[in-house]
């Protein structure tokens, strides 16, 4: 799925009032953006915003996103 369908499909709920959340994986590359991520949840009404542990694929270099101290 795509950045757009996924906006798409939160958009969809939103006016549909259906109850929903976000799913946010923390790392190191992405996790300043949590507070734009909690204004866009705001934006579309939704229910929470489960954050997840990132899990790399046995493909990734997980040093890559892996946050300091964990």
């Amino acid at each position: 799925m795509s950045e757009n369908e996924a906006i798409s499909a939160l958009n969809i709920m939103a006016e549909s009032n259906v109850l929903f959340g976000i799913n946010w994986a923390a790392r190191m590359d992405n996790v300043y953006d949590f507070e734009n991520v909690v204004v866009f949840a705001e934006g579309l009404k939704a229910n929470n915003i489960n954050i997840l542990r990132y899990k790399p694929s046995a493909r990734e270099d997980f040093n890559v996103y892996l946050l300091e101290g964990i």
